[in-house]
C-alpha cells in the first residue's frame, strides 16, 4: 500500500486551526523513512558548524516547504543552509547534500501572534539531486480525504518538555 506524505502541521495552522498539545519527545525514524525530510541549518558568519533549527519538505528539486516561524530569526549575519538525505544531522551519510538557500518567502497572512497561516518556502542555490534516500514528499490535494488515516510527524523539533532549545541528532 502507498503511503502519502502529509503535511498536516502547516497546512491545519493555514487553514486557522490550532494544534494542542504540541508534539514532544518521539521515537527515533527508521534509516531514510522519510527521504522528502531536509534539516535547515544557519550558517554564522565566524567559521562556526552550521546550526540545526528547524526541519522542512522537499516539494520540489529546487524548494522546500517549512513554516513560516522558521524563517523569523535567522535573516542576518549568515546564511540558509538545506541539508537532505540525513537522519542524524550531527554525523552526515554519505550521499548527503547541501544546498544554500537563495530565497524565501512566508505566507502573506502569517501572524506569529496568533500562530496561523504558519507556512513558508524555501528557493534552493541548485537543484537537489534526487536519489533513493532524497525525494519529494506527495501533497494532498482539495480532492484528497484524510479519512481513519494515521498521520507521521518527522523533524529534530525539541525534545525538551520545558521552553529550552535541545534538538536531538538524529530524526524522530
Amino acid at each position: 500500500m502507498k503511503r502519502l506524505a502529509f503535511i498536516v502541521i502547516p497546512a491545519l495552522i493555514a487553514l486557522g486551526h490550532s494544534i494542542r498539545p504540541p508534539i514532544i519527545e518521539g521515537t527515533e525514524a527508521n534509516l531514510h523513512e522519510f527521504p522528502y525530510q531536509v534539516s535547515l541549518q544557519w550558517n554564522f558568519n565566524n567559521g562556526s558548524r552550521a546550526r540545526h533549527f528547524c526541519s522542512g519538505s522537499i516539494i520540489n528539486q529546487r524548494w522546500i516547504l517549512t513554516a513560516a516561524h522558521c524563517l523569523e530569526e535567522y535573516t542576518k549575519d549568515g546564511w540558509f543552509e538545506v541539508v537532505a538525505g540525513v537522519n542524524n544531522i550531527a554525523h552526515e551519510e554519505a550521499g548527503a547534500q547541501r544546498r544554500n538557500v537563495t530565497s524565501y518567502e512566508q505566507h502573506e497572512l502569517y501572524d506569529l501572534s496568533a500562530i496561523k497561516y504558519d507556512i513558508g518556502v524555501l528557493q534552493l542555490s541548485h537543484p537537489l539531486d534526487l536519489t533513493r534516500n532524497i525525494k519529494t514528499m506527495r501533497l494532498a490535494t482539495k480532492d484528497t480525504l484524510i479519512h481513519q488515516k494515521i498521520a507521521k510527524f518527522a523533524g529534530w523539533g525539541s525534545i525538551s518538555k520545558t521552553w529550552e532549545d535541545i534538538y536531538p541528532d538524529k530524526l524522530m
